[in-house]
């Protein structure tokens, strides 16, 4: 039963990151996940290998979105994707 609440926070927490549209909410919960990663003692190298490893799939999807959309929507899609893979 404690796993399945852990999945459905995890979940919830996820699905709720791809749908705020304001940019200081976005940067909200990217604080919170340093700050989970801290007390957590994740070591950050490890971290910024794996975002580099993802970045051209992160900025081709961004890049996507700003000319299919528009800046602003192109930008906060490369943050939600940054913070969904931090959490993850």
């Amino acid at each position: 039963m404690k796993n399945l609440l852990k999945f459905l926070v995890f979940l919830l927490y996820m699905i709720s990151i791809f749908f705020v549209e304001n940019l200081v909410s976005l940067l909200l919960l990217f604080l919170f996940n340093i700050s989970f990663i801290i007390v957590l003692k994740i070591q950050m190298r490890t971290l910024f290998k794996n975002i580099r490893l993802l970045l051209p799939f992160v900025l081709l999807t961004g890049l996507l979105n700003i000319v299919l959309g528009d800046l602003k929507i192109g930008l906060l899609m490369i943050i939600r994707l940054l913070i969904a893979y931090q959490i993850t």
